[in-house]
């Protein structure tokens, strides 16, 4: 390691590098230090890299700082290096001097270095003590430096529910407002990621603000997290932002929305929101609105037992959509809950929507006296009813159901022929 040809010295390291923790001796590690003030920076690069392959008995204090120095080093794969050493070291390697060069490093001007300090970071959150690291992040939440609070975002979610801290959630509540975008939406995708312990009023109340946030990535990203913290979301003022969110003016913000609605479960299905996503039907809407769109409507029917109270008017919007979009999956969709609602709300134009479902589903349905029997894959069900006109318009609507689809597949064989 002393020759005065740079590659052999260099190749020494690299076969020191190699042998990993079998050749973790103090002679070793004094060489290798000695290395890292090597004038050739390929040297100083090959020191960096066996290092960082010696394990956790070369994590000592002086090989800590001797890396933190190769950080700042001229050469940009030497910090390189460096920095994917302090991230291969043990949890000793977290302290207090360490996070923040990183953090600082993650905006070298050369785009590997940035790439290896985020990946230390990511490495170090998941081993290190969370007492040790979570008030250096802290406080570098507090920095000057956007790019360096949006970082520490970032690292909050690689600790991820280790990291859910009253003083944590608090300090990204009030990331939720710095006047960064990135920040403000790295903050409101951390809170999503620290699980049930962020599902309290204050991040909603956040989240909600951000939900009207004048940047639309900001915006989607709070709808999202309001989706992931589930039900407990699902209060009266996250319900109006989201449904007031569905008119936003971009497709992605409405999307997400749709979904976050979907994910809020019972307390999200309200007559508001069902009759808000109808009538979102009948304006101008994308094929990725669908999508979301649909998956947010079968969620609401399969669980809404007040879809009764719904007006003639939205059944029949809610009809027209899934007979013409042929993407609809109406696998989910309870027969029997439909057939209900209509029993009980006695709204005609429940009938042809219940009858398409049934056929696409492959369900039969029988009537004999006030009895209704459904059967499906799983079996037969039964109820009554005490109206039998009502009786009459189910068995007509299944009827005349049945008449359209025989036509239309007598007009396909038609126009093959």
């Amino acid at each position: 390691m002393r020759d005065d040809n740079y590659y052999v010295r260099s190749a020494a390291h690299a076969a020191l590098g190699i042998l990993g923790e079998r050749a973790t001796t103090n002679e070793v590690i004094v060489a290798l230090l000695d290395a890292l003030r090597d004038s050739a920076s390929r040297v100083r690069w090959g020191a960096c890299k066996a290092l960082g392959n010696l394990c956790d008995r070369a994590a000592t204090n002086e090989v800590i700082l001797a890396l933190l120095d190769a950080v700042r080093d001229d050469d940009g794969d030497v910090r390189c290096g460096a920095c994917q050493a302090l991230g291969k070291l043990s949890e000793k390697v977290a302290t207090n001097e360490v996070i923040p060069v990183l953090l600082d490093a993650v905006h070298d001007g050369n785009s590997d270095v940035r790439w290896c300090a985020r990946e230390a970071l990511e490495k170090l959150g998941k081993k290190a003590a969370t007492n040790e690291v979570i008030p250096v992040l802290l406080d570098a939440l507090r920095d000057d430096n956007r790019n360096v609070r949006g970082e520490v975002c970032k690292a909050f979610r690689t600790l991820g529910e280790k990291a859910a801290t009253n003083e944590v959630i608090t300090a990204l509540v009030n990331a939720v407002g710095d006047d960064n975008d990135d920040v403000r939406r790295g903050a409101c995708e951390t809170l999503g990621d620290l699980g049930e312990r962020a599902a309290r009023n204050e991040v909603f109340t956040a989240l909600v603000n951000a939900v009207g946030d004048v940047n639309r990535n900001v915006r989607r990203e709070a709808c999202e997290t309001l989706g992931k913290l589930g039900e407990r979301a699902a209060t009266n003022e996250v319900i109006a932002a989201l449904l007031n969110a569905m008119r936003d003016g971009n497709a992605d913000v409405r999307g997400d929305a749709y979904e976050a609605l979907g994910n809020l479960g019972e307390k999200a299905a309200t007559i508001e929101g069902f009759v808000a996503l109808v009538n979102e039907l009948s304006g101008t809407i994308s094929d990725a609105d669908h999508i979301y769109l649909n998956e947010c409507l079968v969620r609401v029917m399969c669980s809404f037992d007040e879809m009764k109270q719904l007006k003639s008017e939205t059944v029949e919007k809610l009809f027209y959509f899934i007979r013409n979009v042929t993407q609809f999956d109406l696998t989910p969709i309870s027969l029997e809950h439909m057939s209900k609602v209509f029993l009980d709300s006695g709204i005609v134009r429940w009938l042809g929507l219940v009858a398409y479902v049934a056929l696409l589903q492959g369900i039969a349905v029988t009537v004999k006296g006030s009895c209704i029997w459904i059967y499906d894959g799983k079996g037969s069900l039964e109820f009554n009813s005490d109206r039998p006109e009502l009786l009459a318009s189910l068995i007509e609507a299944f009827g005349n159901q049945k008449s359209a689809i025989e036509c239309g597949w007598s007009s396909m064989q038609g126009s093959d022929n």
